[in-house]
């Protein structure tokens, strides 16, 4: 299974905008450098290899080896710039849909950005915010090891593993989790503009990470200390 290319072929049965690109530095600076030139809503950029993959401020995402990971940015045009509560939101779409695909499966989400497979890191989300004049862009960054993951890093695994689906993958699941994610993360899009978080993903939120209670302004609160995620 290529897992590239099932995420451009998924994008052309939904009408999506997509690029399929062999490799990459970045899927994100990929997206950046044609915002003027974006005309659609939604623009996909995929890549089969990225070669300096971006996590958040200095981290670096490692590519497992060739069309063995989701590597892509999803490009949204915006009404208007969106508010604090963007990086938990898309957190929170990521989850909701890994949790509707694999329920079987242990999810959860460390803060600020990685989805975590029984305790380990599968999968980052690298958010940005880009306001050129009048128009503002939000480019979700989603990195998902699939097929394998860098085994240098130990505390990473991938979806297909022992711990995960165990050799189980179909390519109906990879189809029904682009639906899934394309759902919740146009459902989050719309609140975007919201200064707080509503009580109902405060719930999600906290289930999701761990945390004893999450506030409608994404502080996070712990048995032994209290955090903002925008501050993580």
């Amino acid at each position: 299974m290529e897992i590239a290319q099932t995420l451009a072929n998924w994008c052309q049965t939904q009408s999506i905008i997509n690029e399929l690109l062999p490799t990459v530095d970045s899927t994100n600076n990929r997206a950046k450098s044609e915002l003027p030139s974006l005309s659609a809503g939604l623009k996909v950029y995929i890549a089969e290899e990225q070669s300096h993959g971006r996590g958040r401020g200095t981290n670096t995402w490692i590519t497992p080896g060739k069309n063995k990971s989701i590597l892509s940015s999803w490009v949204f045009k915006l009404s208007h710039p969106p508010q604090a509560i963007t990086a938990p939101l898309i957190g929170l779409a990521l989850y909701r849909s890994v949790k509707n695909c694999w329920p079987q499966l242990n999810w959860s989400v460390k803060p600020p950005n990685d989805l975590l497979l029984s305790e380990k890191k599968v999968a980052g989300i690298l958010i940005e915010a880009v306001q050129q004049g009048d128009v503002n862009y939000l480019i979700i960054g989603l990195g998902f090891n699939i097929l394998s993951h860098p085994e240098e890093i130990s505390l990473a695994t991938h979806l297909n593993s022992e711990i995960g689906l165990n050799q189980a993958l179909q390519l109906k699941q990879m189809e029904d989790f682009y639906n899934s994610f394309n759902s919740n993360i146009n459902e989050m899009i719309k609140k975007l503009t919201q200064v707080q978080i509503t009580a109902e993903h405060c719930q999600e939120l906290a289930v999701a990470t761990g945390a004893k209670e999450v506030s409608p302004d994404g502080t996070l609160t712990y048995t032994d200390y209290t955090k903002s995620w925008k501050d993580l």
